[in-house]
């Protein structure tokens, strides 16, 4: 009976301390290093204004829950993101193959669709090979093509690539966006800070409160 007790006393601390902790989150922040503005709203929604490297300012928008102490970012919808590209031959092929990676890493990006584009018309392919961040053209009577990821603006490949030949996209990012999806953050002493992710760049990104709020998402 008393561990019962123990452990009921033990259940309602720690839901008090979520609801707690869910009160304080809502609010403004500022990183101010690069000058961004996060907002997170009591209706699990936030608005974020980032200054990207390019020198203007993206603004994405999303939802935020609770898990634990950390608060994990999702935006909606998934916001694109600009990129410079180098192109590798690798070696000769039936079809034109080409692969996408982020710049001269093992890590692929995953292709979502591909349109063709011919006299100036537009129109899905269905002789293609998708194979995670593979695309295979099995025919090439068109001028391009455009290839879709979750992440990246559309990657336009033009005819003169439509040799028998496969090829490695190296995709490197010109934009900050989507720092939020990236990583965990820790709310503690009206600041969020992130963890640091194995596998991503380890930075420190540190958003300080400077006001409350309980608004909508405008």
């Amino acid at each position: 009976m008393k561990s019962f007790l123990i452990l009921f006393l033990l259940l309602v601390i720690f839901f008090c301390d979520c609801k707690s902790l869910q009160d304080q989150v809502p609010g403004t922040y500022v990183e101010y290093t690069l000058h961004d503005t996060l907002q997170l709203f009591a209706n699990k929604t936030y608005g974020y204004d980032e200054m990207l490297m390019n020198g203007i300012t993206g603004w994405t928008q999303g939802s935020w829950t609770l898990n634990k102490k950390d608060i994990v970012f999702t935006s909606h919808p998934h916001p694109l993101m600009g990129f410079s590209l180098k192109i590798l031959k690798k070696n000769p092929s039936d079809h034109p193959i080409f692969r996408l990676f982020l710049g001269n890493s093992n890590k692929p990006i995953e292709i979502t669709g591909v349109l063709q584009y011919k006299n100036g018309f537009t129109r899905p392919i269905s002789n293609v090979i998708i194979s995670e961040n593979s695309l295979e053209l099995l025919s090439t009577g068109f001028d391009s093509v455009a290839i879709s990821t979750f992440d990246y603006a559309p990657i336009i490949l033009k005819q003169n690539l439509f040799l028998n030949q496969s090829y490695e996209l190296q995709i490197y990012p010109m934009e900050r966006y989507y720092l939020l999806d990236k990583y965990r953050f820790r709310y503690k002493k009206k600041e969020l800070r992130n963890s640091i992710n194995n596998g991503l760049p380890p930075i420190q990104v540190v958003f300080r409160k400077v006001s409350d709020s309980t608004e909508d998402m405008r």
